[in-house]
């Protein structure tokens, strides 16, 4: 059907949207947990989050989380500081294995509506 033409073209796009998410949420997960409170499972499962509702627009379903973690992990390992700008440029590079993992919850999410 029509989604089998339009996603290819989305992918990129939303997973830029989905990289702005995880700097957004891990920039404010860094604010409010300074120091100590810096949990680095929280932060990875708070940036997973936000790019699963990122998703939620083109998708409508955020059961597919785990797919989005490792990346997420990745994202915060080579971020240099935590303010979205630095995270952002860590996640640049990392866009085609976001854009892959997008391609897994499609396959999921075709297999699992039998299409």
């Amino acid at each position: 059907g029509e989604d089998k033409e339009i996603l290819p073209v989305l992918l990129v796009p939303i997973a830029v949207q989905m990289t702005a998410a995880a700097a957004e949420s891990l920039a404010l997960y860094w604010i409010q947990h300074r120091g100590d409170a810096f949990q680095r499972d929280d932060a990875i499962r708070a940036m997973a989050i936000a790019m699963g509702v990122s998703l939620i627009p083109f998708m409508a379903e955020v059961r597919y989380l785990g797919h989005l973690a490792p990346v997420a992990a990745r994202i915060l390992a080579v971020a240099p500081a935590f303010d979205a700008i630095s995270i952002a440029k860590a996640a640049l590079p990392m866009l085609g294995e976001v854009v892959q993992a997008l391609r897994e919850i499609w396959k999921e999410r075709k297999a699992a509506k039998g299409v």
